[in-house]
């Protein structure tokens, strides 16, 4: 693909590059430098070359779009640049984050010199207009480092902030710091042929979830113990608890806590050590 030479050239780069916005992560950030050229008489600088060959090269091998399954949670991460926000809709497949959708949308008038707050409601705002098929069929887990919920439902909040926070009440929609972790309880026990496992997960919001399954083979209390540990710490990731680890697992069994922290020895003939090997 060779670089434009007239502003008509420019206007169908950037015309192609809008309608692969969906599959190109902070596209905006990407072809500002086209979009302004198309302002004034056309000058190719050296820094609209460096723009070109880097949307190029991202072009050659960008990620593939996965295909989100009905019903399960996804993720949103938001960004904001001093241009334009972006965000990109993200599912996980066996701990490995894919990409569902990205947008992304340029300042206009006012909005450039919006709080940074503002500037990332915003951005989950354009997303929520923008993925309405998804925040309608999927709960959305807003990966943010910044007390977003907090600020947009706050009373003297802007006015603008009131109304994004009205609209968004619609959707399903969690606000989550990525380093908070998640809180698991588990309890597995075997009593007369009959075994079980609850799980009870404290998510950052505070919010309590809880699991049981029941054991459909023999095993003993430590046995299930162990199945409960690795029953909380999968589920946990296929509910979004992406960030949970074995440490802040709780169990009332003192022996499965102190041999995954290696305070015990857990001897083979036990059988335990096949629990601690996965």
């Amino acid at each position: 693909m060779a670089p434009p030479r007239t502003v008509k050239e420019v206007q169908s780069l950037t015309g192609r590059v809008v309608a692969l916005n969906c599959f190109v992560s902070r596209a905006t950030d990407k072809c500002l430098l086209f979009f302004k050229m198309l302002r004034k008489a056309f000058i190719w600088t050296d820094e609209c070359q460096k723009s070109f060959e880097e949307l190029k090269m991202y072009l050659t091998s960008p990620p593939l779009l996965s295909l989100s399954k009905q019903g399960e949670p996804l993720s949103l991460y938001l960004v904001v640049s001093p241009t334009a926000v972006s965000s990109a809709l993200i599912r996980e497949k066996y701990s490995v984050q894919l990409p569902v959708y990205y947008t992304s949308k340029a300042f206009q008038g006012a909005e450039e010199r919006y709080p940074t707050m503002e500037k990332l409601a915003l951005a989950l705002v354009v997303s929520a207009r923008k993925l309405r098929p998804y925040f309608q069929a999927h709960t959305i887990i807003v990966l943010t480092n910044h007390p977003l919920r907090k600020v947009m439902n706050k009373p003297d909040a802007a006015g603008r902030l009131i109304q994004w926070a009205i609209e968004l009440s619609e959707k399903r929609t969690i606000a989550r710091n990525p380093e908070e972790k998640w809180e698991v309880n588990i309890d597995g026990s075997f009593v007369k042929g009959a075994g079980g496992v609850g799980v009870v997960f404290k998510m950052p919001e505070c919010h309590l979830l809880k699991h049981a399954v029941r054991l459909q083979y023999s095993t003993t209390n430590n046995e299930a113990e162990y199945e409960a540990l690795l029953i909380g710490l999968c589920s946990s990731q296929g509910v979004g608890g992406n960030n949970t680890q074995s440490d802040s697992v709780q169990s009332d069994s003192q022996l499965v806590v102190g041999q995954v922290n290696g305070e015990f020895e857990a001897k083979k003939k036990t059988g335990m050590t096949k629990y601690l090997s996965l």
